[in-house]
């Protein structure tokens, strides 16, 4: 049941899945494919076409005349920051559910059913639902698969601890579904937040409602040396812990802080606490590459990472390797 007592249930209708790309086409044909192959008739599918290339978006375009559902294409000439990009396509989702879908991911099962299930049995009604996945990288159109990428609270009791905990939410992003007017009244996506929008945006719809993960590895989430994890690590890691400063003050009732104040009191850090956090950060980015290489045929250098990364910080690469097999990082 949805929200103030509408008897109406969620269906396929109710859903926009929304792709932002620029230039990435073998990427983005490969995830429309997974896409024309798992999801129901009836949900919407939109493309933001951002600054790519003419040849690109009629490639696209005709290889989406095959979805069954309604279809929206919105065409920016100059390529403009991921918050715009993404701001313009929520501005354009008509329907109460969306799910944005990174170009270089794919489908691996249905899904729809379970995630639209959910948002119709529980309550409190989530403000997002998302699955678990499996990592994948190498060729765009059949990736090799990797190990389990399963984080986030799977039931409303553990979304209740996590919530309250403070720790910023670690789910996939590109799998879930968002309730579109929520996301929409929490400002959509904030420029300081850019590196980490979703860890932001999880944490604000958790104040109006759970946000789930199902345990299924339906959803295959790419891994490789070009993402903002991999390539801007270090700033992308501030950004985390700005996120979860700005849950703990929201918790509190108290005002967020301001970016610029966060960057203050973390430079005003003691020389040994910086280094202790520069070490964990480089060593969850060396497990990353790791991972990304030996799943893409490079082992050695895998391994090597691997090696740096357990030497950089022995706890991080231990938390790493449990989300690796399958527990994840769940608050007590």
């Amino acid at each position: 049941m949805t929200d103030g007592g509408d008897p109406r249930e969620f269906t396929a209708e109710d859903l926009t899945v929304n792709i932002c790309t620029v230039d990435r086409a073998e990427m983005l044909e490969a995830c429309l494919a997974s896409l024309l192959r798992t999801t129901p008739d009836g949900v919407s599918l939109q493309i933001v076409f951002n600054g790519s290339p003419q040849q690109m978006r009629d490639r696209i375009k005709g290889q989406a005349e095959d979805w069954n559902g309604p279809t929206t294409f919105i065409d920016i000439d100059d390529t403009v920051s991921v918050d715009e990009s993404h701001n313009r396509a929520l501005a354009g989702v008509t329907t109460p559910l969306v799910n944005f879908m990174g170009d270089d991911d794919v489908v691996l099962g249905e899904r729809i059913s379970t995630i639209l299930d959910a948002f119709n049995t529980l309550s409190p009604t989530p403000s997002v639902v998302t699955t678990f996945a499996r990592r994948i990288a190498g060729d765009a159109s059949e990736p090799a698969l990797g190990s389990a990428k399963e984080l986030g609270p799977t039931s409303i009791e553990e979304w209740k601890r996590w919530h309250e905990s403070g720790e910023p939410f670690e789910m996939l992003w590109p799998g879930a579904v968002l309730q579109t007017e929520r996301l929409r009244s929490i400002g959509g996506f904030e420029p300081p937040f850019s590196l980490s929008f979703d860890n932001r945006i999880f944490s604000q719809l958790s104040f109006l409602g759970p946000v789930l993960s199902l345990p299924d590895q339906n959803f295959g989430f790419r891994i490789h040396q070009g993402s903002m994890s991999t390539s801007k690590w270090k700033d992308q890691n501030r950004i985390v812990r700005f996120v979860r400063a700005c849950h703990e003050a929201n918790l509190a009732g108290a005002p967020e802080p301001s970016f610029e104040a966060f960057c203050a009191s973390e430079d005003a850090d003691s020389a040994v606490v910086k280094a202790k956090r520069d070490l964990r950060d480089r060593s969850r980015v060396h497990f990353r590459k790791g991972g990304a290489l030996a799943l893409s045929g490079e082992k050695g250098k895998g391994a090597g990472h691997m090696f740096v990364s357990a030497f950089l910080w022995p706890p991080a690469f231990i938390d790493k390797i449990a989300d690796q097999i399958g527990r994840g990082r769940r608050p007590v």
